[in-house]
């Protein structure tokens, strides 16, 4: 019976939401995608959670999700499960509610992740690892379908992508990538446990991704760094590190949040002013200006004091944080400056608008 339901829930052509952001989800996600079910949305009732991201979806609200006229399929990955199927008896577009537990035992995945060593070590084993990856994503995954369709006709040759994690950019065949991180896999699961059951791509090259200090100049032919920009503390010497190890006419393809729809909403947008202050003077005077913003506009710590005390303690950490927040026409308009300053020798190739919660902005060493 279960088996039908399944070919149903694949068959029917209705849209599938999993119902249920929670720790059951991060464990059960790759799980059910051996199902051969396509996932279109994912949906929790917690406002907290609602407009952050999960494996590539933005998480919506069921109850503005629901009032589409689509008919949906719904699988429940929460222990909630009694109440989740009481409020979703309120829509007549749910055609199928299902407990994921009811699927929990046809699942059979065997974790096809070689040992450390053996990626460290056999370049095409690696290779073949991180291929499946990409594949993995690129079927099961909305982002990174327009991420590829977007980057196709510029990622060509040999290149670089920093910080790729569990949502690698799918490449054209032929076209070779290597990957950067601070940290290895084993590290970087270690520091984020709820990815401990998330394919990831290995990253044979361990390094700083806003120096690429151990990476020779003029190297490449392309560099990918989604999500990352925001991350640095020092914008226009990253963007200058990654066009160095460019070879001339190299791609940068560079994928960032759009303030308006991340936890960053309530944050003030970055001007260029501060950006160029920073190359020019060095960025560690505004760690903890950048760290103030965060706790008092994303944690909501309001009390001047204790805001204060709390990202004097994260500044002198140096944890990590968005450093930096745009819209889609701030970010592309700081890069457009920075040339018109000659900070930045690159022409603007592409840029879009809007991909999901991003913008992609496509860039050319001159």
């Amino acid at each position: 019976m279960i088996n039908s339901l399944i070919n149903n829930i694949k068959t029917s052509g209705n849209k599938v939401v999993l119902f249920g952001a929670s720790s059951v989800l991060t464990h059960f996600f790759e799980k059910i995608l051996t199902l051969g079910i396509k996932i279109s949305h994912i949906c929790d009732n917690d406002i907290n959670k609602i407009g952050k991201e999960m494996f590539g979806f933005v998480i919506e609200d069921p109850n503005i999700l629901f009032k589409n006229k689509t008919n949906f399929n719904v699988i429940i990955t929460s222990s909630f499960f009694k109440e989740i199927e009481t409020q979703l008896s309120e829509y007549s577009n749910i055609i199928t509610c299902i407990d994921y537990k009811k699927l929990y035992d046809l699942v059979s995945i065997t974790a096809f992740v070689p040992k450390e060593s053996l990626l460290e070590n056999i370049e095409e084993l690696r290779e073949d690892y991180n291929s499946f990856v990409r594949n993995l994503q690129l079927n099961i995954n909305p982002i990174a379908v327009s991420r590829y369709n977007f980057s196709k006709p510029y990622i060509k040759g040999k290149g670089l992508e920093i910080g790729a994690f569990h949502l690698p950019t799918q490449v054209c065949e032929g076209t070779k990538v290597e990957y950067v991180d601070q940290m290895s896999m084993i590290q970087i699961k270690e520091r984020f446990p709820e990815f401990i059951n998330t394919y990831c791509v290995y990253p044979s090259i361990i390094d700083n991704g806003e120096k690429l200090l151990k990476i020779q100049d003029e190297s490449y032919d392309f560099l990918i760094a989604n999500h990352m920009l925001e991350h640095t503390e020092n914008v226009f010497k990253t963007i200058q590190n990654h066009l160095r190890v460019l070879k001339k006419g190299g791609i940068l393809y560079y994928a960032v949040p759009d303030k308006r729809f991340t936890f960053d909403k309530n944050r003030e947008l970055t001007t260029y002013e501060h950006l160029k202050a920073e190359y020019l003077y060095g960025s560690e005077n505004y760690r903890y200006e950048h760290f103030l913003d965060f706790v008092t506009n994303v944690q909501n710590v309001k009390e001047e004091k204790e805001a204060s005390k709390v990202a004097k303690k994260l500044s002198e950490e140096g944890l990590d944080t968005h450093f930096h927040v745009w819209t889609s026409e701030t970010f592309i308009d700081h890069i457009q400056k920075a040339i018109d300053d000659k900070i930045l020798n690159i022409e603007i190739l592409e840029h879009t608008h809007k991909n999901d919660i991003e913008s992609i902005t496509i860039l050319k060493k001159l």
